[in-house]
């Protein structure tokens, strides 16, 4: 099913180590949500900003580049009643 279009219900934002994975993982488990498939897409973040964290990081660090690739982050059903993702980085 192509996605034209989608509706983002939230956007939870929080510190590093502050228990946002946990908080995720809570809402997965419920059938009526759903979460992008990369917890923290950092879609909306400046290319500045997300330029200089990525030199200063040495961990792996997931960009979703475009509109497109940010629409596939979610799954393709109408069965979910709100979406949204988590990012410590929109902070």
């Amino acid at each position: 099913m192509q996605v034209d279009r989608i509706n983002i219900d939230f956007i939870g934002v929080g510190a590093p180590k502050c228990a946002t994975t946990w908080l995720c993982d809570c809402l997965n488990e419920h059938p009526e949500v759903n979460l992008a498939s990369n917890k923290e897409t950092h879609f909306f973040l400046s290319d500045n900003f997300a330029n200089e964290h990525i030199r200063n990081k040495k961990t792996p660090f997931y960009i979703c580049p475009d509109w497109e690739n940010y629409k596939k982050q979610y799954l393709c059903s109408t069965d979910y009643k709100i979406r949204g993702e988590y990012s410590t980085l929109y902070m």
